[in-house]
């Protein structure tokens, strides 16, 4: 292992550029409105990665006999600055040829038609006008990745001493990663009835269907009806089906390399290994049945409470298997004679890499309850002020598990010592409270205006919860705790002549500048829930005509 510090740091840049083009038409006759239009986009992403090193020419240069191209390894380090790591540095002329730009450039597509239209009274019965929309649509979305020629097999990492093939990645600290492609095209209709079943009853119907040219076809329903039994009060609850195709990716990917530090029980042994994952052109698209009540309630004027509870059930979920599930299992197959096809190991039962692909996996049961409280005061003197409340208490997020962890799961349970309790299997079994699903997100913000002025304040939360990566020779696993930030912003609005709708606002996010709680992630937080940015200050001047 080297890190060759005196190198320097990585420098990444993006150049994106998009356009979208978007034309239609629209017209009327009689009771019906229609509209047809036309979509083309696409994102173009050139990413370049500055100051990467080229690993055959790094091996090259430490095994140089010239001392004018030689690179020394053992200039030491800096005890004082362990971030940079020493003062020493090889010539510029040794680095510069260590050195390479790695790119990625990357393209979306969508092109799309649709037509459409609506009739407010397609027909009417004893309890009033029954209203119609339906439409058509036809997609089509490509993506293409094109990786660089050292980082997607073209061009390997051998071991010039052994002739040993070590990584199809010849760039140091990245995985290899191959170029892809993919493209689907994707018809779908839909159909919604209003109908009004008394005056303070109203029914939605709603069908849609879409047919995916690699992944199959869906037809999903809904249902949904709202009751306004008082003039301050509304009941309400739906059900509906839903669904996700899988992305391009998960589809057509092949043998995408990624490497993490895994424990192996086989060995007893903490070290970096290999997956290499691929797509699943077999996957078929999630299946969801979603339903919700809840009730909206104003007691007085200017002020709204609403709660709504939800289950979803999903069917079908596209996901991946945990490297480390395949270990354990590996492990627990070893202690009976035999071993896991997927974990591909040397004469020294280390792990050599471990195969894994996308698949359809078990099903999936989540429910929470959205609160969300509303009040606005207008004063003549003092301006007007809006308080707003939103929480989400996440109450169930079961993953049912897999085959596969199922059987490690019990094995554990019953103290296997092939499984070792203190290796948790990832993904599977109550996953609420879990890396990255607190039961509780919420924010509260109150905002003010008056004449030219505005501003406002914001404070999040998010809720604690436990790191399933990390746990003790018992089992328990590393807390993460909550987190508190707050935003505020000034708005002024121009209303001279000349400047009409001209704004300008300053403001701040995260203004206690407070750092995310730490975690054993890829950059040390959970990305999902937290952010890194710290104190975030901007202005922007806008003009609307």
């Amino acid at each position: 292992n080297i890190r060759p510090m005196d190198v320097g740091p990585r420098r990444i840049e993006v150049e994106d550029s998009s356009y979208r083009l978007l034309g239609g038409i629209k017209g009327y006759s009689e009771q019906w409105e229609w509209e047809s239009a036309l979509l083309y986009s696409r994102a173009d992403t050139l990413d370049t990665g500055y100051n990467r090193i080229h690993v055959s020419a790094l091996q090259e240069a430490i095994n140089s006999t010239n001392i004018e191209e030689a690179y020394n390894p053992f200039i030491g380090g800096n005890p004082d600055n362990l971030n940079n790591g020493t003062s020493v540095y090889n010539s510029a002329e040794v680095i510069a040829g260590l050195t390479e730009d790695i790119t990625r450039d990357s393209t979306s597509e969508l092109a799309q038609w649709d037509f459409k239209l609506s009739n407010p009274v397609l027909t009417s019965w004893y309890a009033g006008d029954i209203g119609i929309a339906a439409g058509v649509e036809y997609r089509y979305e490509a993506y293409a990745d094109d990786r660089h020629y050292l980082l997607d097999g073209s061009s390997p990492f051998y071991d010039q001493v052994t002739g040993e093939l070590m990584t199809n990645s010849d760039v140091l600290g990245s995985s290899f990663t191959p170029d892809s492609e993919g493209s689907r095209n994707v018809f779908s209709a839909y159909t919604e009835l209003l109908v009004p079943l008394h005056e303070t009853i109203d029914m939605q119907l709603a069908l849609r269907y879409e047919r995916f040219n690699d992944v199959g076809s869906v037809t999903k329903p809904k249902v949904a009806l709202s009751w306004l039994p008082m003039d301050w009060l509304q009941l309400r609850a739906s059900y509906s089906g839903g669904f996700r195709a899988p992305n391009l990716p998960q589809v057509v990917e092949e043998s995408v390399s990624r490497t993490n530090s895994r424990t192996d029980p086989v060995i007893d042994d903490r070290y970096s290994i290999t997956e290499i994952r691929g797509g699943n052109s077999k996957l078929t698209p999630e299946d969801d049945e979603i339903y919700n009540v809840g009730f909206a309630i104003t007691p007085f004027d200017n002020f709204l409470i609403t709660v709504d509870r939800w289950t979803i059930e999903q069917e079908n979920v596209v996901g991946i298997l945990n490297s480390q599930t395949h270990l354990l299992y590996d492990s627990l197959l070893r202690s009976q004679g035999s071993s896991n096809p997927a974990v591909i190991r040397n004469d020294d039962l280390e792990v050599v890499y471990v195969n894994n692909q996308y698949d359809n996996l078990e099903i999936r049961e989540i429910s929470g309850t959205d609160i969300s409280i509303n009040y606005e005061v207008n004063s003549e003197a003092f301006g007007l002020f809006n308080f707003s409340l939103n929480a989400a208490h996440l109450r169930k997020f079961m993953q049912t598990p897999d085959p596969i962890s199922a059987i490690v799961l019990e094995a554990q349970e019953n103290g296997n010592p092939a499984v070792p309790i203190d290796i948790p299997v990832v993904g599977a079994g109550d996953l609420r409270q879990m890396d990255g699903n607190p039961k509780w997100r919420s924010f509260a913000r109150l905002d003010w205006d008056l004449g030219n002025w505005g501003a406002g304040i914001r404070v999040n939360y998010v809720d604690d919860f436990y790191e399933t990566s990390v746990t003790t020779s018992d089992g328990d696993m590393m807390p993460i705790d909550s987190w508190i930030t707050t935003d505020i912003y000034l708005d002024y609005y121009f209303n001279q002549e000349s400047l009409d709708g001209l704004s300008l606002r300053i403001g701040a996010r995260n203004l206690a500048d407070k750092n995310p709680p730490i975690a054993d992630e890829s950059f040390g937080y959970f990305s999902d829930v937290h952010s890194n940015r710290g104190r975030y200050t901007y202005a922007t001047l806008s003009w609307a005509f």
